[in-house]
C-alpha cells in the first residue's frame, strides 16, 4: 500500500520492499496458446466489426454452433489471443464460455472502428 502502482521491479531490475520474488521451487504452468479471429467467409465482404467475441458471432464459438472454443482446447491450447474488441458488444457468453473450458483469454483492443 501507499506505492500508488509503482512497486517493482525499479528500472534497474531491483524488486522494491513491496514485491517478493518469485521463490525457486515454483512451478510456473506453461501456456499454449493460439490466435483466434474467425473469418466467416471465403470471399472479401465488408464487416461491421472485427469483434468475434460478441454475441452476433456465437454460432462460431458457441456450444450450439460449430463450437471452435471446444474444438481449440480439444487441441491441448490453454489460452487464445483474440484481435477485435468493440468495447459497445457485450463478451459475457465468450468469456463464460472460455472459463466453462478451462481456456484462457487474452484480449486486444481493436482499431477497426477507426481505421475502415
Amino acid at each position: 500500500a501507499g506505492h500508488d502502482g509503482n512497486c517493482c521491479p525499479t528500472d534497474d531490475g531491483v524488486l522494491q520492499e513491496c514485491c517478493g520474488a518469485i521463490a525457486s521451487n515454483a512451478s510456473l504452468e506453461p501456456m499454449f496458446g493460439v490466435c483466434y479471429a474467425p473469418m466467416p467467409s471465403k470471399d472479401q465482404h465488408p464487416f461491421h466489426t472485427d469483434d468475434f467475441l460478441a454475441d452476433w458471432a456465437e454460432p462460431l464459438w458457441g456450444a450450439s454452433g460449430r463450437d471452435d472454443l471446444a474444438i481449440i482446447r480439444a487441441l491441448n491450447v490453454s489460452a487464445i489471443r483474440l484481435y477485435g474488441n468493440d468495447p459497445r458488444l457485450s463478451h459475457q457468453a465468450f468469456l463464460d464460455r472460455a472459463h466453462e473450458l478451462g481456456l484462457g483469454v487474452v484480449v486486444a483492443i481493436s482499431d477497426f472502428p477507426y481505421t475502415q
